[in-house]
């Protein structure tokens, strides 16, 4: 692991791979979509061009989307 990603790591972030996984595995291309329509958070980090999302962030949105309360 790179320093960049133990940064990243260290204050709790996901890399684009990790929340697709964390969302079901979807592809790449359908986090964008859904990030770009503003159904998903946008990622709140970036480091080196690589974007990062704030994994407490991502873990609410998951909680939201299963009552039925995401955006």
């Amino acid at each position: 692991m790179g320093i960049q990603l133990d940064y990243a790591k260290a204050r709790g972030l996901l890399t684009t791979k990790e929340v697709c996984q964390l969302l079901g595995d979807i592809s790449v291309s359908t986090l964008w979509h859904l990030t770009k329509a503003g159904r998903f958070p946008q990622p709140t980090d970036r480091f080196g061009g690589r974007k990062f999302w704030h994994e407490d962030v991502v873990v609410k949105w998951i909680e939201e989307a299963r009552n039925g309360t995401a955006a």
